[in-house]
């Protein structure tokens, strides 16, 4: 993982991203193990 340099707003993204997706992997576990009623992290059509 390198370092961006300040008002690099592209690695910023991809850092979102990346947590974006571990976190919606960690919901989708525990939705289909009956922890969630609802997956909070779906991402709804029309948005990004």
């Amino acid at each position: 993982m390198g370092v961006s340099a300040p008002g690099d707003r592209g690695s910023g993204l991809r850092h979102f991203e990346q947590a974006r997706t571990a976190l919606s992997a960690v919901c989708t576990a525990a939705f289909e193990d009956g922890y969630l009623v609802e997956h909070p992290v779906r991402m709804r059509p029309g948005t990004r």
